[in-house]
């Protein structure tokens, strides 16, 4: 289970996401769609620890993941970005395996 509560977070002084809450069951399947803008890679980046939350948490089975370091935070949650170059010589099975 993924549980995202009253998450913020800002770029410098700019807030771009306010107190979201999210509760994603395990096996559950969720997307997010929206416009450009509108906080979809912001909120995956916050959450897999790439960006800071400015406040809120993140929890899965108990832990909180503001306290996991890269690797145990990885055993949880993996994350392919869409604007990275990879060699053509890639599998798409392959660049998943990266996550």
């Amino acid at each position: 289970m993924l549980k995202i509560q009253n998450l913020s977070v800002s770029y410098g002084q700019r807030a771009v996401l306010h107190s979201i809450n999210l509760n994603v069951q395990s096996g559950e399947v969720v997307a997010l769609i929206g416009p450009n803008g509108a906080g979809k890679s912001t909120l995956i980046r916050a959450v897999s620890g790439v960006i800071p939350i400015r406040v809120g948490n993140v929890r899965t089975n108990g832990d909180h993941f503001n306290n996991l370091n890269p690797i145990q935070r990885a055993r949880y949650i993996a994350t392919v970005p869409q604007d990275v170059m990879l060699p053509p010589a890639y599998t798409v099975w392959e660049t998943v395996l990266f996550g």
